[in-house]
């Protein structure tokens, strides 16, 4: 159960969107959402992405199983994470960022198509290819570059520069 898991820390965050939730049921809506609209949301949106990282691996993470887990409708899902460029491409980022992070790691012993696999990956190919799309280098030549101790490339999604080396 997630309240046995909470830490005094958590408390002013609780507080927070217990009020965000209580305040958006009990108030009247307004064409504008009301004032704990965006809270409401804040709070959906952590939830939602807590529970992508939980389940990156599995095979059946997206929408349909999102929206179940989360309780919303589909519609809800799609408008929450329309500003983070969708649902799926969300999704696509941390399973990299999971991946790139693994790869990263010098105590990392599984090969890159076991790492892309825990990552939600099951074809190497669609991995390598979306991996270089994201980071401008493929897994195999990012973690050869980590592992040497030269800087990885930048996280930001951005590729790298043509003509720039491998890892500045």
């Amino acid at each position: 159960d997630v309240l046995d898991t909470l830490v005094p820390e958590d408390l002013p965050r609780l507080a927070s969107a217990m009020h965000g939730v209580l305040s958006a049921t009990l108030t009247p809506s307004t064409a504008g959402g009301g004032a704990a609209g965006p809270q409401v949301e804040h709070v959906q949106l952590a939830r939602v992405k807590r529970l992508i990282r939980e389940n990156l691996g599995a095979a059946t993470l997206g929408p349909a199983r999102l929206c179940a887990a989360a309780g919303m409708s589909r519609s809800q899902l799609y408008r929450l994470f329309e500003p983070l460029g969708g649902v799926a491409r969300h999704i696509q980022r941390e399973r990299l960022a999971f991946a790139r992070r693994r790869l990263a790691d010098p105590s990392e012993r599984n090969g890159i198509a076991r790492i892309a696999e825990a990552a939600g990956f099951f074809e190497p190919s669609t991995f390598s290819r979306a991996f270089r799309q994201e980071y401008g280098v493929s897994p195999r030549e990012f973690r050869a570059a980590a592992l040497s101790g030269q800087p990885a490339p930048p996280a930001s999604g951005a590729p790298t520069p043509q003509g720039a080396g491998l890892l500045e």
